[in-house]
């Protein structure tokens, strides 16, 4: 199937999107295997030059990572967090809301939401008809 075809239509799933993507993420795996090895040539230089410098050396072990940003279909990601209540927890659940950037903080804003006498914005009666 051709991937720049428009047959899998407009709304695309997320399996679609991870699809239509799947050869640059390929691409983007080997070139992440060259970023390592240089960056850990660079690490190794550094260290050999400040041990022939005779200036500290940190034994700390580095980690390199690559953090990659996907196209998501968001509305099928919020279903599926609302899907998820009672399954998973519910901090497990805010980590993977698409909206949500701070978990800790989101976490704090529902607790007070929840706490508080104010009414909520939206009820579960709205929408419903008798």
């Amino acid at each position: 199937m051709d991937k720049n075809s428009d047959k899998l239509g407009n709304n695309q799933s997320g399996i679609a999107l991870k699809f239509i993507y799947s050869g640059l993420d390929l691409k983007c795996n080997r070139l992440e295997e060259w970023f390592k090895w240089g960056f850990e040539e660079l690490i190794r230089f550094v260290d050999i030059y400040l041990g022939i410098t005779k200036q500290s050396v940190s034994n700390e072990e580095i980690t390199i990572a690559f953090n990659r940003d996907i196209q998501i279909n968001e509305t099928e990601s919020v279903t599926n967090c609302l899907n998820s209540k009672g399954v998973i927890s519910d901090k497990t659940i805010v980590a993977n809301h698409p909206w949500v950037e701070n978990v800790e903080e989101e976490i704090k804003h529902l607790e007070k939401q929840n706490q508080s006498d104010e009414p909520p914005m939206f009820t579960e009666e709205e929408g419903e008809e008798e």
